[in-house]
């Protein structure tokens, strides 16, 4: 005979082949800001920390150039942001974790050229490194269906709640318009363009 966990376990594992069903509470992971004010916040912080900070900094500092307070749910979730994009790299942890600007944020944002096709190249790569953001581009790249249809797959097979849908799609709908990844030159895999 089976044990009433036995049971338990039996009756609530999901079968390979069946949807998450959508969360209530935390959705999976994605950037809290789109990339033009994630680049906007990583200005802030490299001008604040000198100009070309090759330094780890305390959270603290960063989120104090940001003028939010650094144990705040905005500062926490900024900086996440910016380790998504790949604009961050961190070292430490809890209260000893500080963080520093990557190359290829540096490189960004120290580019002044009016037109810069090496910026812009770099703008397209790092829109697309979150996870969540390379798995839109793999499955939809410019031709996104509806608002209806994008959160029916965040929250029914990505798991994510229906306000966290919500936040990603707006978004990733700006970090893409503002990488031009919708202007078919720019769409990666096409024409040789990356």
């Amino acid at each position: 005979p089976m044990t009433e966990t036995a049971r338990a376990n039996v009756s609530t594992e999901r079968k390979p082949d069946q949807p998450k069903k959508p969360r209530q509470g935390r959705s999976p992971a994605f950037p809290f800001i789109a990339l033009r004010t994630a680049l906007e916040r990583a200005e802030t912080f490299r001008v604040a920390e000198g100009g070309r900070p090759k330094h780890f900094t305390p959270l603290s500092a960063a989120a104090k150039a940001w003028g939010i307070g650094p144990k705040t749910g905005a500062a926490v979730q900024t900086v996440a942001a910016l380790g998504h994009f790949g604009l961050l790299e961190f070292e430490g942890s809890a209260e000893s974790r500080a963080a520093r600007l990557t190359d290829i944020a540096l490189n960004i944002l120290l580019d002044k050229q009016p037109t810069s096709p090496e910026r812009d190249e770099l703008i397209r790569e790092v829109a697309l490194k979150p996870r969540i953001h390379n798995e839109l581009w793999q499955k939809w790249q410019a031709a996104l269906p509806s608002d209806a249809t994008l959160e029916t797959y965040l929250v029914r097979d990505r798991g994510f709640s229906e306000s966290g849908a919500q936040d990603l799609i707006a978004e990733y709908k700006d970090t893409i318009a503002f990488a031009k990844l919708g202007q078919p030159a720019n769409i990666p895999g096409r024409s040789g363009q990356v």
